[in-house]
């Protein structure tokens, strides 16, 4: 007599592996595909106001972390170091509590109280209006203030960053 009694997984299971995925498939990306073939679509708030929108940099920061160009990615986005942080954090955590024998049931973002919720989403959302702020500082003081030439120091170094982090030759 066959017995339909399948051994279930518990529910949170899942959700670990949900989190593992999704945390793991980026981190992964950063290393193995260069930011250039990476297909990224246009931002509609930049296309509308021609200045970054709140998440513009962040791809290009995880990136450049991952390629261990650190000081672009703090001077591009300096908030993708947290979001870095807590992508190589949960990944962790999720694969660990994932292997046979390790017991752990629950997720402890779940259990927050709603206060304890509201201050959490509250804090996330300050970090990036200050973020975005200090990237909307940056972009217009650049059209602003009068441009300083590093033209002989370039020169010295014989090498230049552009946009994306990669090297190239000085002009």
């Amino acid at each position: 007599m066959i017995s339909n009694t399948a051994k279930t997984t518990h529910p949170i299971s899942h959700i670990r592996l949900a989190l593992a995925l999704t945390t793991g498939i980026p981190l992964l990306l950063s290393f193995v595909v260069p930011i250039e073939r990476l297909i990224l679509f246009e931002c509609p708030f930049f296309n509308i106001t021609g200045l970054p929108g709140p998440f513009c940099g962040f791809t290009r920061s995880i990136w450049a972390i991952s390629a261990g160009d650190w000081t672009y990615a703090t001077v591009n986005c300096p908030l993708a170091w947290l979001l870095y942080a807590a992508l190589v954090i949960v990944f962790a955590l999720n694969v660990f509590c994932m292997l046979p024998g390790i017991k752990m049931t629950g997720l402890w973002v779940l259990n927050l109280t709603r206060i304890q919720a509201n201050r959490a989403i509250g804090i996330l959302l300050a970090l990036v209006l200050l973020n975005w702020i200090y990237r909307l500082l940056t972009i217009l003081s650049s059209l602003w203030l009068p441009k300083r030439s590093n033209h002989d120091a370039i020169k010295k170094k014989g090498i230049a960053r552009d946009y994306g982090g990669q090297p190239r030759s000085a002009v």
